[in-house]
C-alpha cells in the first residue's frame, strides 16, 4: 500500500490544513516573551522616575503621597518581572516559569485595566491601548508552540 501523497490528488503539498496551522511559530513565543520583558522593564523604570506622569497618562489622574509610593513599588516589581522573564540566548529554551509569570501578569492586568476603565471610570489616553496590548500578549502566549516530534510526524515520506 502506497503512502499518502497530497500531490497525488492534485493538491500542492503545502495547501492541506493540518492541526499545526493554529500553533505559534517556534520563535514567536520567545519573541513575545522578550518584547513583554522589555516593555515591563521600561514601564517599571518610568514608574520609578516619574510615577505621577505615568499615573496621569494611564489613569487620567495624578495620585500623590501614598499613591506615588505604591507606584514606585509597582515599578520595582515590573523591573523584577522584566528581568526574570527575559529569555536566555536562542539555543536554550525560555523557562516555563517565565511564560507562566508573564501570562499570569498580562492576563490579570488586562482584566484589571478593563475594570478600571469601565467600572472605575478612570481613563487616561494610554489606558485602553495598555489593556489591549496586555490582552494581545496574553492571547499570543496562550497559543501552543509546535513540538519537533509533532512536526516530524506530519511529513509524509514516499515508499521506496
Amino acid at each position: 500500500m502506497a503512502a499518502y501523497e497530497p500531490s497525488a490528488l492534485g493538491a500542492p503539498r503545502n495547501s492541506l490544513r493540518t492541526p499545526m496551522m493554529n500553533a505559534a511559530p517556534p520563535d514567536m513565543r520567545r519573541n513575545v516573551l522578550a518584547g513583554s520583558a522589555v516593555v515591563e522593564l521600561g514601564t517599571g523604570v518610568a514608574l520609578l522616575l516619574a510615577p505621577m506622569r505615568v499615573e496621569t497618562v494611564l489613569l487620567g489622574v495624578s495620585v500623590e503621597g501614598v499613591g506615588t509610593l505604591l507606584a514606585r513599588c509597582f515599578g520595582i516589581a515590573l523591573i523584577a518581572l522584566g528581568i526574570a522573564c527575559r529569555p536566555p540566548q536562542p539555543p536554550a529554551p525560555p523557562t516555563p516559569g517565565a511564560f507562566r509569570a508573564m501570562l499570569l501578569y498580562n492576563g490579570s492586568i488586562a482584566l484589571y485595566l478593563t475594570y478600571v476603565g469601565t467600572l472605575g471610570h478612570l481613563a487616561g489616553w494610554l489606558l485602553w491601548p495598555a489593556a489591549l496590548l496586555h490582552a494581545g500578549v496574553t492571547v499570543l502566549l496562550l497559543r501552543p508552540e509546535p513540538a519537533a516530534a509533532r512536526l516530524a510526524s506530519h511529513v509524509s515520506q514516499p515508499n521506496e
